[in-house]
């Protein structure tokens, strides 16, 4: 029995929208962390959480502008980053879908429905979407979420709606040893973060590069950016706790805020440091027919 069910998932996102709207302060690039590609980006986390929203649009394999590509942000949240893809390629029909309903309701605000641009309200592991529809599909700092520690049933549904050919791409915690190896020291670590974030289990590389394989995904391609989101985790630790103290002084609603902030001060480093914790960015392909298959 799973610890967070999907309910739970989303109430976490739906309770703690302020975190979230206030992570990267202006935000320009959605809710995960990022990396300096000059000095000064140090300073500033939405332009280091920009800069990796932009290597993701950069890493879907889509020709030039996005003309007549179809392109799917499985988990979007407030549907930042699919912003970003689509000043990338403002010719592609991207469209997104967040669990949240308090999320959902941000994306309508921030990012109204276009007929080129759409988030939508359900659940990345059942899309309703048919059979290849979509050109790439991507996860950034969602696919956590999903089912087991392959997360054999979002791929497998991001296989389904791909088109041949098409691209599958995915950022996000990728551990490099199974559970029964672990120590419980790292044991110990990594619940309090599964339990920050409503996590039931990160992925463990090995077994997601052999179920991805298996239901018939190619050219697993793994670029691990563990150390470059350093910057952006120690602005956001030196930043978010005196927002979060701040905000909490005149309103105990915040509390929950500052609390959850500390708890990541503490542990994010902890288990980012430890080597086994990865932070991968992931393409892999769905193979093209052969045209003489019957």
């Amino acid at each position: 029995m799973l610890k967070y069910t999907k309910d739970e998932i989303a109430k976490h996102y739906n309770d703690f929208d302020k975190l979230y709207e206030n992570w990267s302060g202006v935000t320009q690039g959605g809710y995960h962390y990022g990396f300096a590609k000059e000095v000064n980006d140090i300073f500033f986390n939405d332009r280091m959480i920009g800069n990796l929203s932009n290597l993701i649009a950069e890493s879907l394999g889509i020709r030039e502008n996005g003309k007549n590509q179809s392109i799917f942000d499985a988990g979007c949240g407030v549907g930042d980053v699919s912003a970003i893809v689509a000043k990338h390629y403002n010719e592609a029909k991207i469209y997104g879908i967040t669990i949240s309903e308090e999320q959902y309701t941000i994306a309508q605000k921030k990012h109204p429905k276009t007929d080129k641009f759409c988030i939508l309200k359900g659940d990345f592991e059942s899309i309703q979407f048919e059979d290849s529809s979509f050109d790439t599909v991507f996860f950034v700092d969602s696919i956590c979420h999903g089912e087991g520690d392959n997360k054999n049933v979002a791929i497998s549904e991001a296989y389904r709606i791909l088109k041949p050919g098409g691209r599958l791409v995915v950022c996000d915690v990728f551990l490099q040893k199974p559970k029964s190896k672990w120590s419980k020291w790292f044991n110990f670590v990594n619940k309090q973060m599964l339990d920050q974030w409503r996590v039931n289990e990160w992925i463990i590389e090995e077994r997601f590069k052999k179920s991805a394989e298996q239901i018939g995904f190619v050219d697993y391609k793994a670029t691990n950016l563990k150390w470059k989101i350093v910057p952006s985790v120690l602005h956001m630790i030196f930043t978010k706790i005196p927002w979060a103290l701040y905000k909490s002084l005149t309103n105990k609603a915040y509390l929950k805020d500052l609390k959850a902030f500390i708890r990541m001060s503490i542990f994010v480093p902890l288990l980012g440091i430890h080597p086994i914790f990865h932070y991968q960015l992931i393409t892999l392909q769905k193979p093209i027919k052969n045209l003489t298959e019957k």
